[in-house]
């Protein structure tokens, strides 16, 4: 791939009379601009307020101590007469003679701050390159010039998996801060001074999220090689751990913080921006992000306030199920049985659910629920039991220290029938209640949206835009049934298409934004139509319909209750269920699974004995996975047109041409002096060679800013 081919060149067409009298000698480039400008007020249609607003900043311009530069010229009229707004995304004739009047002048306009603001509003991407009637003129009436390029503002509201891979993939596609820049919002975060460097992390006493989430190997294989070295050199020395065959177990906060500290990396220094700002309404939005943006994803959560606010008409409630969350760690200790062992005592019933990591001994003990058990879910106080206020359970007859005689869960202090199947649960899988660190309640409800992408006019008078393009991905789009895993795998897919689309269109430079037509987001859109089908109808849905909606789970334990089946009835088959399922699994992964084959019926058997007759009824009439229910092709999101997957940063931005025009030099973004690796302008790259002392420099801050990383979050 040739760089011409990563960066076109754009163009605009003008009316060569505006270049012959340019042409004109013995006058300054501002004494230029004001021809072409009165000769806009005499000739060109326009509303008089804005041909008289011009004329005043003309005339003002004349007499001499007032806009004495063509910077200053522009800047009135950008802000006086468009009044920092585009009424529309169509191209008029006094926008095209400022966009003929900066091109001309560049060689001689200063290196200032104030270009860039220029260049972005005069030179907008959602804007169409020329006016309609140039079409129609002439060759010989039509000058050619190249366009200055302009950023893309992109806004991301939420930080976690999702929404930051959005950000890393489009910015390691582009690699260009002149052509994006990324803003991502998380009320989590927070800026923390280290050395000379200004980092964002999460505070040390933030609760952090414990889920322990399955990444499959084929979304894993859509990364950059550098967002996966990230993510194992977060992940530790153990990494991440092998429990089923075609995925691995990791805890949810390590992957966080290892996107997070990879979004921060040198490369993409100017292009990738980080706010700890809680933003819940549009009032806020337009408080920390401005109203000038293109585009604005959502991955704020199953709670979206994007999706309720914006797509509200076009949410689809798809049912509800109710679980409980016991989070588990055992300190030094790894868990009490093997992974393999754990699967299959999983699969055979649909009441409990293990997510945890042998490694480090932490973890999620799942259970659905009844609405009748979701209820009891409380505290001694009466405040229901959430991830923002958990219950806990005694050690050794005392509370947890910091933890106060209210926030006992009061089930464990009733020793209700819902704490007897709670205590099988972890006896199950080989825990003892000293193994609990808290517990929660967790409603999931189904949500989908009939489209993922949509144009919206911001409730302000003063946006930049008509509207802006507003899309969602991850649980903002989709909500799932956490009990196959899915959830941060669509998440990442449906952020990888999402970045592949918008990447694409910056890159060919055809003018696929001007008008911000929802239909450029056509191919993101269809993918996740694919997705929604394959996550929900054929994975959620049928956990819904084995045991997951509540009235469902009621129904099984009623006939558990109500039949009252003996060990000698459901043991033989739970025992059954769990060989059936090791011999699918042996013969896929044999070398995983020996230490657990020889006697696992014996195995199962005492497993079981410990357990409950009540319990072991549940389990029966629950229902082994509906595995084969489940099992489809996967959907994978469209691979980006420049590339098979992510690039790998270069020494330099791909926007940076051997051949760059010199007419275009002074309209770009002034440059912060940095390593070579954050990008570099033609004349440094130059200096960047002749002096490898800035590699030194580089490896010396990667080296402390990963003992920093480990010093903070892996110890």
């Amino acid at each position: 791939m040739t760089m011409s081919n990563v960066e076109p060149k754009q163009y605009v067409h003008f009316p060569t009379l505006w270049n012959v009298k340019w042409s004109t000698d013995g006058i300054t480039d501002l004494e230029k601009a004001k021809i072409i400008l009165f000769d806009f007020i005499s000739k060109d249609d326009y509303d008089d307020d804005g041909k008289a607003t011009l004329w005043d900043i003309l005339q003002a311009s004349e007499e001499g101590g007032h806009f004495e530069t063509v910077s200053s010229l522009a800047t009135a009229v950008q802000q006086q007469v468009f009044r920092n707004q585009h009424s529309s995304f169509d191209t008029n004739s006094l926008l095209q003679r400022m966009r003929f009047i900066l091109i001309k002048c560049q060689p001689n306009m200063p290196k200032l701050a104030v270009t860039d603001s220029l260049r972005n509003f005069f030179f907008d991407v959602s804007l169409t390159h020329g006016l309609a009637t140039d079409s129609t003129k002439p060759s010989d009436d039509i000058t050619v010039l190249e366009s200055p390029r302009s950023a893309l503002k992109v806004v991301i509201i939420g930080g976690g998996p999702t929404g930051l891979l959005g950000a890393i993939t489009l910015a390691e596609q582009v690699r260009c801060r002149e052509l994006v820049q990324i803003h991502v919002y998380d009320k989590r975060w927070t800026n923390e001074k280290f050395g000379e460097f200004l980092f964002t992390v999460y505070p040390e006493d933030q609760r952090r999220r414990d889920q322990v989430i399955t990444l499959q190997d084929h979304v894993t294989k859509l990364l950059s090689d550098e967002t996966n070295d990230s993510i194992k050199y977060g992940l530790g020395k153990l990494g991440a751990e092998r429990v089923w065959p075609e995925s691995r177990n990791l805890q949810i906060r390590k992957v966080e913080d290892a996107l997070l500290k990879r979004a921060q990396d040198s490369a993409f220094d100017g292009m990738m921006h980080l706010h700890g700002a809680d933003i819940i309404d549009e009032a806020t939005l337009i408080q920390e992000a401005g109203e000038d943006f293109h585009l604005l994803l959502g991955t704020d959560g199953a709670n979206s306030w994007v999706r309720r606010h914006y797509f509200k008409e076009d949410e689809e409630s798809c049912g509800s199920s109710l679980a409980l969350g016991v989070a588990l760690d055992r300190g030094q200790s790894r868990l009490p049985r093997p992974q393999a062992l754990n699967i299959f005592l999983t699969l055979c019933q649909t009441r409990y659910l293990l997510n945890a990591s042998h490694r480090d001994g932490t973890g999620y003990l799942n259970m659905l629920l009844t609405e009748k058990e979701y209820n009891e879910c409380v505290s001694l106080d009466g405040t229901p039991c959430d991830f923002r206020s958990p219950a806990y359970i005694r050690i050794n007859g005392a509370e947890p220290p910091g933890i106060s005689q209210d926030q006992i869960f009061a089930p464990y202090d009733a020793k209700s029938s819902l704490w007897e199947s709670i205590s099988d649960g972890l006896q199950l899988f080989g825990f003892d209640e000293v193994d609990v660190k808290s517990i929660v309640r967790i409603p999931i409800n189904l949500v989908g949206v009939k489209i993922a992408t949509k144009a919206i006019a911001l409730e302000s008078g003063t946006r930049l835009h008509p509207h802006c393009l507003v899309s969602l991905a991850g649980d903002s789009a989709l909500t799932h049934h956490f009990w196959p895993g899915r959830g941060m795998n669509s998440g990442i897919k449906a952020a990888i298409a999402w970045a592949h689309q918008i990447s694409d269109l910056v890159l060919e430079r055809g003018g696929g934004f001007a008008g911000l037509d929802p239909v450029a987001l056509s191919p993101f859109q269809e993918f996740m139509q694919q997705l929604r089908q394959r996550e929900h109808n054929q994975r959620s849905f049928v956990i819904q319909a084995t045991s997951g909606a509540p009235e469902r789970m009621e129904a099984k334990l009623r006939q558990a209750s109500e039949q009252r089946a003996p060990d000698w009835k459901t043991v033989p088959v739970l025992c059954d269920r769990v060989l059936r399922f090791a011999k699918r699994f042996e013969g896929r992964d044999r070398g995983r699974f020996d230490g657990v084959m020889n006697g696992l019926d014996g195995t199962i058997k005492r497993i079981l004995s410990h357990l409950r007759t009540r319990t072991k009824a549940e389990m029966y009439h629950s229902g082994p996975w509906p595995t084969e229910e489940m099992g489809a092709p996967e959907v994978h999101p469209p691979k980006s047109r420049f590339s098979d997957k992510p690039r790998s940063r270069a020494s330099v931005d791909t926007c940076i041409t051997q051949s760059e025009p010199t007419h275009t030099t002074d309209l770009k973004r002034p440059r912060i002096k940095r390593a070579p690796s954050a990008g570099i302008t033609p004349n440094q790259a130059t200096a960047a060679d002749e002096n490898s002392g800035w590699d030194i420099v580089l490896l010396i801050f990667h080296i402390l800013l990963g003992c920093y990383v480990v010093a903070r979050y892996l110890v």
